[in-house]
């Protein structure tokens, strides 16, 4: 994208992922600038999580707020509640925080993964952007499926579905001790809701998905007006 703007790079030194949106408060952060064939791009490494990433860049090494935050591209799709845990998501999130546009893309994959069609849809997106002097701010999450630009069906509107990967625990035994491994690797077999960015993945659509962090939006409170109350006569009574 750096025919687009002035890029600046800040990047997890390793894989972040299930790190959700969460920063390093006990330990140093420290960084470290690498090099890059373009002078005018920096780049620098993290050890620290997506999310500490997004606020030293905005904290520190940009002398203003950027115009754009993108997240990714991530290796493996994002897809459902499982947003949640995402570490691309979770940069993206924190710069939403900041009142600052940002779009997690991701691109899915099988037995490879696929940058190129991903990379062509995150710049044609960016740039469109760019030309609709598009300033309301927005968190876009972003899935590209694992084929061929020519296999790809179409680009859905679509909502964030259920969740698509639960949680397996795998035990192990080292001597007289023992330790366990946490994998998301357990697929949930539930029929995806039809507008869902789960379907359109597996249909072979580009989804893209508008998130609003804020939990409550869609929650009907009144439908929890019994419950309240009943507590607030146990308590105040």
């Amino acid at each position: 994208m750096k025919k687009l703007a002035n890029i600046t790079v800040v990047a997890p030194d390793r894989d972040q992922s299930g790190t959700g949106t969460s920063m390093t408060l006990r330990n140093v952060v420290r960084l470290h600038e690498k090099p890059h064939n373009d002078p005018k791009v920096k780049v620098y490494s993290v050890e620290g999580t997506p999310a500490d990433c997004v606020i030293l860049a905005c904290e520190k090494l940009m002398n203003s707020s950027p115009d754009l935050i993108v997240s990714g591209i991530n290796l493996g799709a994002n897809l459902g509640f499982d947003v949640m845990l995402s570490g691309t998501v979770g940069a993206a999130i924190h710069g939403y925080l900041r009142n600052i546009p940002s779009i997690a893309i991701s691109a899915a994959y099988k037995k490879e993964v696929r940058y190129d069609v991903a990379g062509e849809i995150i710049e044609e997106l960016v740039e469109n952007l760019f030309n609709d002097n598009t300033s309301k701010l927005f968190l876009l999450n972003v899935n590209v499926p694992c084929v061929q630009k020519n296999d790809i069906k179409s680009i859905k509107l679509t909502s964030l579905g259920n969740t698509n990967y639960m949680q397996n625990v795998e035990e192990e035994k080292s001597g007289i001790r023992t330790h366990y491994w946490i994998k998301p690797d357990r697929k949930n077999t539930s029929k995806p809701d039809a507008k869902s960015d789960i379907l359109a993945i597996e249909e072979n659509n580009i989804s893209i998905t508008a998130i609003k962090p804020n939990f409550d939006d869609s929650i009907d409170n009144s439908s929890f007006s019994n419950l309240i109350d009943s507590v607030k006569q146990n308590v105040f009574n």
